[in-house]
Formats: C-alpha cells, sequence, structure tokens
C-alpha cells in the first residue's frame, strides 16, 4: 500500500496511528492507491486542505500570541456595520466570558498537528 501511495511504510503507519496528519498531497495518493472515485477523491483531497489551512491558522495565532490576534480581530470588527457567524463548537466571541475563554483557552490545540 505505502508503495502504491508513494510514501514510506513508516510515514503511512503515522498517518493511519494519528501520529502524523496527511497532507492534502499525501491523502490524494493514498485515496489513488486504494482506487476511489475522483468524485470522492477531490471531497476528501478538500476536507485535507481546510483541515491544513486551520492548523496552520493556529499555528500562526500561537506564534504572533493571543493578544495581538485579539487586537487584529477587533480592529475588524470595529469596521463591520454586520456581522453574521456560525460556531457550532464555541459560544460566539462577544458573549464569551472571561472565564469561557479562560477554560477554552487552556485547551489543547489540534493536537495531532503538533508532531
Amino acid at each position: 500500500m505505502a508503495r502504491s501511495a508513494l510514501m514510506s511504510p513508516s510515514k503511512l503507519s503515522k498517518i493511519e496511528n494519528a501520529k502524523l496528519a496527511a497532507s492534502a498531497t499525501d491523502v490524494e495518493r493514498i485515496l489513488t492507491a486504494i482506487g476511489v472515485s475522483d468524485e470522492v477523491k477531490a471531497e476528501y483531497t478538500e476536507a485535507a486542505r481546510a483541515s491544513a489551512t486551520e492548523a496552520t491558522a493556529w499555528r500562526l495565532l500561537k506564534r504572533i500570541g493571543v493578544h495581538k490576534g485579539q487586537q487584529a480581530a477587533k480592529a475588524l470588527e470595529a469596521q463591520m456595520s454586520t456581522l453574521r457567524l456560525f460556531q457550532p463548537a464555541l459560544v460566539p466571541g462577544l458573549l464569551q466570558t472571561p472565564e469561557y475563554i479562560r477554560a477554552i483557552l487552556q485547551r489543547p490545540i489540534h493536537p495531532q498537528h503538533d508532531h
């Protein structure tokens, strides 16, 4: 399987065991190796790209600091006349209490991407 997906058995094992996040290219190669349809391949590859983009955004926020990220969001919100937001996993920012956000920020952020 690894040979067909053009990767080492070690890398494939790490992806299978969630010790390494698969890139969009990895996902595409694995799906090609197992012979899924182009439609399914496109769907999963796009999901992998979205996940990688989100992980990159979190790493950037950690690097610049949460405070600077909050200041940038505050400046952007100050220019808005309407804000529509859908957050299925969190209380929207303007409704968060200090205690709530402290608890959220203390949780590990995407641990599978930190390896």
